[in-house]
């Protein structure tokens, strides 16, 4: 069901002409804790994870997670892919293809990798039902995360003497509290705007910018802090201002309408004068 809710959003995505797009502005500092090292296997387990933010799921660690497996032992491991998973921060444990495993054999069976004594091997992983083939191109899905996720590493292996053994290396996401804010344009009699433009720099200095829908809303979502806001519409005065969000819920702007323009008033003014004139000189009788 999660898969096909992705793939209904991306599709809904691409009819607009708008994919997922990142923000390109420098992220404030987001790590991925080492928190559960098992003490009793004979290797090590190091991961590189790449952190951004999504306009549609915040932020996000995004492809690929590379990792770096070292075996410290005299003995040669083999890695049991099919056996390794990648727990995400929901709970949810998803089978990863590595590298050199083509997408479109993602879900065949994977060949072990053997790593020799006292080496190491640069591993690239990814869940492989986030990655898909939608439209016209390979679309790897991002995790969610929150300050305080975890995410877990589960790696199966064989011993030199035909044992089977798996252990799991768990980190915390530390980053910036995120907030969601639902932001609802009206007009002053209280009618949802639709087509109203709205530009957001939330905490982090990521910009969001999107058109309210038919219900007269946009969702957005940053780090919580300060925000600034712009939201125009046609017919409106535009409407900017800064605001301290700490929480999620909802906002609501109402927008004045323009009024007309006093040069616009000036002619029918002078249009009025003149027909006067003119009515004045037939009623003389000239």
């Amino acid at each position: 069901m999660v898969v096909n809710m992705r793939r209904i959003v991306l599709i809904a995505l691409i009819a607009a002409g708008s994919l997922l797009s990142l923000g390109s502005n420098e992220l404030p500092p987001w790590r991925a804790v080492p928190e559960e090292v098992p003490v009793d296997v004979p290797f090590q387990v190091e991961a590189d994870f790449s952190f951004s933010w999504d306009k549609i799921f915040g932020y996000v660690i995004t492809y690929p997670l590379k990792i770096t497996i070292r075996n410290k032992s005299n003995e040669s491991i083999t890695i049991l892919w099919d056996e390794c998973s990648l727990v995400t921060p929901y709970g949810v444990s998803e089978r990863i293809i590595h590298k050199g495993v083509r997408f479109e054999d993602k879900a065949a069976p994977q060949a072990p990798t053997l790593i020799a004594p006292q080496s190491w091997l640069d591993e690239v992983v990814w869940p492989a039902e986030r990655i898909e083939w939608i439209v016209d191109e390979w679309i790897k899905w991002p995790i969610p995360v929150d300050d305080g996720s975890r995410i877990r590493l589960h790696l199966t292996w064989r011993t030199q003497e035909g044992r089977q053994r798996s252990a799991s290396w768990s980190w915390r996401i530390s980053g910036p509290k995120t907030v969601t804010v639902f932001l609802y344009v009206y007009s002053p009699q209280g009618q949802v705007i639709s087509d109203a433009k709205v530009e957001c720099k939330e905490a982090a200095g990521n910009t969001f910018r999107d058109t309210t829908g038919a219900n007269g809303f946009v969702i957005i979502q940053g780090a919580a802090g300060t925000w600034q806001f712009t939201v125009s519409g046609s017919g409106y005065r535009a409407n900017s201002w800064s605001q301290e969000i700490t929480k999620t819920g909802e906002q609501k702007v109402y927008l004045e309408r323009q009024g007309t323009p006093l040069g616009l008033w000036i002619i029918p003014l002078w249009l009025l004068v003149f027909l006067g004139l003119v009515g004045a000189v037939f009623a003389l009788g000239f």
